[in-house]
């Protein structure tokens, strides 16, 4: 599957020259609803904020996006258009769908293999546009790197295409050329605001040469 991870221009060209990306923490994330039940038990609810902050430790994961069409996401995740997307190849069996709901989990049943599953996985509505997948991703405290952790882009990353935000500043060939150290092609573009509906899409006025 084709996915997108939109990030500042800055941490984009890290990202690009280091053949890397950060790992998410579920601690971190913007989102403080994530891994939320609905109880008014107090004590399930502090045994699962226990359970988070252990699978904080334990997991991580690698956040995408199916689309980068949507601005939205371009204001939120990419320096209000100012970044760029990543796009990567990544088998399917290794992404898993966000499930958007109304109401967390139900924290007041019997912990299962299901209810685990709807709270790591499930968040609010309001956040559909997103169009997430995830990438699970075990952590391992011998290569944490001034306390973040990344992942090595790979077969099972594999690093395809480059979308220059509508506002980024960088030159398009610069941008290719860095792409061009890859041993395959790298698809990089420009997108700019669609004419005819609030969409971004690739300015076919803008192109560098193939990487």
């Amino acid at each position: 599957m084709r996915v997108y991870h939109l990030c500042g221009t800055q941490f984009a060209v890290s990202n690009i020259a280091l053949r890397r990306l950060k790992i998410s923490r579920f601690m971190d994330m913007n989102d403080p609803f994530e891994m939320w039940v609905n109880t008014k038990n107090a004590n399930r609810r502090q045994a699962f904020l226990r359970s988070k902050a252990v699978m904080n430790e334990k997991k991580g994961c690698l956040c995408f996006s199916k689309s980068w069409r949507d601005p939205v996401y371009w204001a939120h995740y990419a320096e209000k258009h100012f970044g760029m997307a990543l796009g990567f190849d990544i088998a399917d069996e290794w992404l898993t769908d966000i499930s958007y709901v109304d109401e967390p989990p139900d924290g007041d049943k019997e912990p299962d293999i299901n209810l685990m599953r709807q709270w790591l996985l499930s968040k609010f509505t309001g956040w559909q546009y997103e169009e997430e997948v995830r990438a699970m991703v075990d952590l391992d405290p011998s290569v944490r790197q001034g306390g973040l952790y990344f992942l090595e882009f790979s077969d099972k990353l594999v690093f395809r295409e480059i979308i220059l935000g509508v506002r980024c500043q960088l030159p398009l060939n610069e941008v290719s050329q860095l792409a061009s150290t890859y041993g395959h092609p790298i698809s990089v573009i420009k997108a700019r605001l669609a004419h005819d509906s609030y969409s971004i899409v690739e300015d076919d006025q803008d192109k560098a040469s193939p990487a």
